[in-house]
């Protein structure tokens, strides 16, 4: 910063106070020329020392007068100095800069010329700019900040180092609802190991992440979230507060154990015919070399079973992996005669009673995809009913879908089973079902291909022994 000594407001003032100066000098040497050449003569002597004391207290109202003309001169300028710095110390953001106070700062200009403190005035106008332009800067910042941590996924807090809270997301409110600025974090956060932590962090600075099982925030169940904490440093390695983040994981934990449940179902699936097609061709083979052959044929109708299931469990798991795939379906107008009769014709029905019952002729669908549901819903009720049962496959109009229903008399599906059953490889009575040959997907990708098709499946199985009700959804 240059140190120049302000020459042009000590000629101002030079100039200001001479001319108010040389004008008063003037009119009173004017008034004692006058006064000494007409009155003093007249005066009485007893008289004179008060005259001279007037003349004194006249002399004295005129430098008091030049005085407060001298300081007047300075002081509007001055006062207008003093409106402009408390105008601009009130900028805090271009919102808070508005038009009208760019056109009084316009206004206070006009009144200055440039011998009015107007070094003083030049650098309030940039000291202005600048403060405008960073406060503008800052503002835009701040509103980026704050898009950006909207659009986050994860709750995010931030406290200041007598733990208010100085900033949170829009997400941080549906966790906690006690989330205001301000508001101290022991009101809104009450597990103690995150206030715990949070004062480590605090007073250490030390950071923190871990999964923590919450029950926060409009969800019934616990939840599995990850608690970040770390410390919120000043430009000058000061520790100011610090920022919480919860990230909810607990979608993912599930998607991972459901891999996990689903890899070690696919191992056990996949061995339990394996051991058995082991077993007896290891017999086979002693029997062969012992030359008994009375019980290969049953061996291998044994063996042939299991490759059976081995095959459909395989065909199972590929459906199921391409449906996966599928972002969008092939879908046309497909007659629900022709592709229920295609559907069913491989199924073994002749000791079962079944009813197919029209009252929608099309329904758009995936050709390959509908033949499948139908063929999984139709061979899962011929499967687990006893013989002469009876079968029903409906199809109806509704104004804003077509119904596909496949329900049966048979022993129903429990009440406790009913909210698992879409689950891959659940089954009701594992043993039973390995007996009939279920592979324990048929329904899950039942459920996949409705999910693609925009629609959903809904199961009804109301008492025991009163049988079971599949229906699908398709969208019109």
């Amino acid at each position: 910063m240059s140190k120049k000594f302000p020459l042009s407001l000590l000629i101002w003032t030079l100039k200001k106070y001479s001319i108010v100066s040389l004008a008063g000098l003037v009119v009173y040497s004017l008034l004692l020329w006058f006064i000494t050449k007409t009155i003093i003569p007249s005066i009485p002597k007893e008289f004179l020392f008060y005259f001279i004391i007037l003349l004194l207290l006249l002399g004295f109202i005129l430098s008091l007068s030049i005085g407060v003309l001298t300081i007047f001169s300075y002081l509007k300028p001055l006062s207008l100095m003093i409106q402009k710095i408390e105008h601009i110390a009130h900028i805090s953001s271009l919102d808070n800069t508005p038009k009208k106070q760019n056109s009084f700062l316009k206004n206070i200009q006009k009144h200055h010329t440039p011998g009015d403190f107007y070094e003083l005035n030049k650098n309030l106008d940039l000291i202005y700019k600048n403060i405008k332009q960073t406060s503008v800067h800052l503002t835009h910042e701040k509103a980026e900040l704050e898009a950006i941590a909207a659009a986050v996924s994860d709750a995010i807090i931030a406290i200041d180092s007598h733990k208010k809270i100085i900033f949170s997301n829009p997400q941080s409110k549906n966790l906690f609802p006690m989330v205001e600025p301000q508001a101290s974090i022991q009101d809104v956060i009450s597990n103690k190991e995150v206030l715990e932590n949070l004062e480590k962090c605090l007073t250490s600075g030390s950071t923190f992440n871990r999964d923590l099982t919450l029950n926060i925030g409009e969800y019934k169940a616990p939840r599995i979230f990850e608690v970040s904490i770390s410390p919120l440093v000043h430009i000058q390695s000061q520790l100011n507060g610090a920022v919480i983040v919860f990230f909810d994981k607990t979608e993912i934990k599930n998607t991972e154990r459901s891999h996990i449940d689903f890899v070690s179902n696919v191992s056990h699936e996949l061995k339990t015919p394996l051991t058995s097609i082991k077993g007896f061709l290891e017999t086979m083979q002693t029997d062969l070399e012992e030359k008994k052959y009375d019980q290969i044929h049953n061996f291998l109708n044994i063996v042939s079973k299991n490759v059976a299931r081995l095959m459909d469990l395989i065909d199972d798991l590929l459906s199921l992996s391409h449906i996966d795939s599928i972002s969008l379906l092939d879908k046309q107008e497909v007659n629900t005669r022709e592709i229920t009769a295609v559907a069913c014709e491989t199924i073994p029905m002749d000791k079962h009673r079944v009813n197919y019952i029209y009252k929608a002729d099309t329904v758009s669908a995936s050709r390959q995809w509908l033949e499948q549901v139908l063929y999984n819903l139709v061979h899962n009720a011929v499967k687990y009913t006893p013989p002469g049962s009876t079968i029903d496959v409906i199809w109806e109009k509704h104004p804003h879908f077509i119904l596909l229903t496949v329900k049966d008399n048979g022993e129903g599906i429990p009440l406790r089973h009913q909210h698992r059953i879409f689950e891959r490889f659940y089954r009701v009575e594992e043993d039973r079902s390995r007996e009939k040959g279920g592979t324990g997907i048929g329904l899950a990708i039942v459920k996949q291909v409705m999910e693609k098709h925009g629609g959903h499946v809904y199961l009804t199985s109301r008492r025991r022994g009163k049988g079971a009700k599949l229906t699908c959804t398709f969208p019109r």
